[in-house]
């Protein structure tokens, strides 16, 4: 079994614990939150319950984290997977996802603002990112030959 095999494998439990343990399928599309790393479904219920902070701070009674979970999707998610799309930026990544892009691009923005103290929009963040970190084509290119030589 190959490291990338293992990797998949680790990747695919998580998610399954994930979805067996908070049964988010019922409320959002989990088929657009998939990721490709070890460790982005943990994160991901800290960015829920961050979220679920936030909110129950301006309510009068504590939400269910269900009712959290469907805010982040719908008010963050979502808009960040629209600009992610917008500005093409799975072209510069290849074989990730908008998951992947959308936890990358929200830890970059966060790094942004404190490194500068103000206010950073999700478009500067999203164009950032992919200028410091995505692949040219011709990288494209050589990701796409590798990963195609290397398939068994």
């Amino acid at each position: 079994m190959t490291v990338r095999q293992i990797k998949k494998q680790v990747v695919e439990y998580e998610r399954g614990r994930f979805l067996e343990q908070y049964k988010l399928d019922a409320i959002m599309d989990m088929n657009l939150v998939r990721f490709t790393s070890p460790g982005m479904y943990p994160e991901l219920i800290n960015h829920i319950l961050v979220h679920k902070y936030y909110i129950n701070e301006k309510q009068t009674e504590e939400i269910p984290f269900e009712t959290a979970a469907k805010s982040w999707y719908d008010n963050v998610f979502l808009p960040i997977v629209v600009q992610i799309k917008r500005d093409k930026l799975l072209s510069s990544f290849p074989g990730k996802t908008e998951a992947d892009l959308y936890m990358w691009i929200v830890r970059h923005w966060d790094n942004l603002k404190s490194d500068t103290g103000k206010p950073v929009s999700i478009e500067s963040a999203s164009l950032d990112y992919k200028r410091r970190f995505g692949k040219g084509t011709t990288a494209r290119w050589w990701a796409w030959m590798r990963e195609f030589f290397s398939r068994k």
